[in-house]
């Protein structure tokens, strides 16, 4: 085929032979998935208005995804208070944690088996999941931007951020005086609106890359039904996803129940699901190092000391300081600098915030101390997604943004493990030892629920004894997170110093 001939209707059974104004594809890519192949048409078809015109709905998707996320974490509080279940809101965080890591890994498959507004469509126009939406967003990111740009494509669609940072808390405040339930519903009629000019975009970028020519797909497969059905199962990784999701629930849950569970750490009910989780998880390393046909992740990306060292640092990020270290990675072309001035910083950050969560301080120093977290942990979400890039090939890319997003939702739920187990085993026994007598025989309600810790007045001996309790888990948890955050300066010197550069860029890109 070649350009000036009608446009494909089907799949293309014979390679195409492009014109001396089409670049050839190189022989190693003939193997290339469709996904790949698609996204790589359409970014050498499209023009700057739909370039604009993508990012532009990109925004909008992560401007939703704020609102969702500041509206989860305002009225999340809440939500459990009205089951009486405050104390296991850490469980709700590490079973979605762990569930959004899961999902990861067949939607990138999707990605790229077939079509990047294929997974948009799925995640938006199906199961509403903002984790999926999110990484198919960052997978567009990162095939619609040069090596150099790519920390300010990163930075400008993380800038809503900046917006729903003010407006999160007063819309909570409003659905929580109505109807807490109608957050989400307005967020499912929302999400599918905005995401319709994404894919209508993609969708005639790529009908405009067939009718040139550029776009050949795979050829067709001759498989049966259930020789499909077996494919898929192997391609998809059906066992390491299952055996993933048993293991890391089993066994962090655990940590978040065993306060509240009788017999506390000697329960049986405890010890099984330590045990048993524990197990599986050993299963599971040991099927996809040895036993997996198709894993998802090679083996070599795994190892890469970039891919793997950065994406054990703790997924933390700030809108505001993005788009400067995004420019400044465009200026000096290494961001390994960058990471060894942010990781102190926020070491420093942390370690104040130890001391100054304390009672009796001024609100200024814990000010202080949310600049240096929000300095230091932007730049260390936007170099965790541009540096494991340059480390791998275009084919490479969707598995891994999966490493990256699969060990930060699992370092999200082993955080709120961590800081479940640490709440559940010292905030009721402070509140029990803090209390004053006409209030210590509701200590189990304070304990549950939100609304009764805030019917207490500011200022009197109950509504004190509840801050103190808080301080107190609150300083614990501030001092296990400093503590791991340490390691991240081991992995940060590990890393390589790769020089980002736009060498070989073709078509329209950011």
């Amino acid at each position: 085929m070649t350009p000036d001939k009608a446009p494909a209707t089907g799949v293309n059974e014979d390679p195409v032979e492009l014109g001396p104004d089409f670049p050839q594809s190189p022989v190693e890519d003939q193997d290339t998935q469709d996904g790949v192949r698609v996204a790589e048409a359409v970014t050498a078809s499209w023009s700057k208005k739909s370039l604009i015109i993508a990012y532009a709905s990109m925004w909008m998707l992560y401007f939703v995804n704020g609102l969702n996320s500041s509206l989860t974490s305002n009225l999340g509080a809440y939500i459990t208070s009205d089951f009486s279940s405050r104390s296991l809101l850490t469980v709700i965080t590490v079973v979605t944690s762990v569930m959004g890591a899961a999902c990861l890994m067949p939607i990138a498959k999707v990605l790229n088996l077939w079509d990047r507004t294929l997974g948009i469509c799925i995640m938006a126009f199906y199961t509403v999941d903002f984790t999926g939406v999110i990484f198919c967003v960052d997978m567009m990111t990162s095939d619609t931007s040069t090596l150099r740009n790519r920390g300010m494509a990163y930075g400008f669609t993380s800038t809503p951020y900046i917006i729903t940072a003010f407006s999160g808390s007063p819309l909570s405040n409003q659905f929580h005086e109505t109807n807490w339930r109608w957050a989400y519903g307005t967020i499912c009629i929302i999400l599918p609106i905005v995401a319709l000019p994404l894919i209508i975009t993609w969708e005639l970028a790529k009908r405009k890359a067939d009718k040139e020519g550029r776009l050949q797909y795979k050829p067709r497969s001759s498989r049966t039904w259930w020789q499909s059905f077996v494919f898929y199962f192997i391609e998809f990784d059906v066992i390491g996803i299952c055996l993933m999701i048993g293991g890391v629930i089993l066994f962090l849950t655990s940590f978040n129940i065993a306060g509240n569970t009788q017999g506390e750490w000697k329960s049986p009910k405890i010890i099984a699901m330590i045990v048993v989780g524990f197990v599986v998880l050993v299963a599971l390393i040991i099927y996809e190092r040895h036993g997996a046909p198709k894993p998802f992740i090679p083996y070599h990306l795994v190892t890469d000391r970039t891919a793997g060292y950065i994406s054990a640092i703790f997924d933390l990020m700030d809108p505001v300081w993005l788009l400067g270290c995004g420019y400044l990675i465009r200026v000096t072309g290494r961001f390994k600098w960058l990471l060894l001035c942010a990781v102190p910083l926020y070491l420093l950050a942390s370690g104040l915030m130890i001391y100054f969560r304390q009672l009796g301080h001024s609100i200024g120093y814990m000010c202080m101390c949310q600049i240096f977290l929000a300095v230091g942990g932007g730049t260390l979400i936007l170099i965790e997604q541009v540096s494991v890039l340059p480390a791998s090939r275009h084919e490479d890319y969707a598995a891994m943004l999966v490493l990256l997003s699969t060990f930060g939702n699992l370092g999200s739920a082993v955080g709120s493990s961590v800081s479940g187990a640490i709440w559940t085993n010292t905030l009721p026994q402070k509140l029990r030892e803090y209390l004053p007598a006409e209030t210590q025989g509701q200590w189990e309600e304070i304990y549950e629920s939100l609304e009764t810790q805030l019917s207490y007045s500011v200022g009197s001996a109950t509504r004190i004894a509840i801050q103190d309790a808080y301080a107190f888990s609150q300083r614990n948890m501030m001092i296990a997170g400093t503590a791991i955050m340490g390691l991240a300066v081991v992995w940060v010197v590990m890393m390589r110093d790769i020089r980002v550069s736009d060498r070989n860029v073709k078509g329209v890109l950011f």
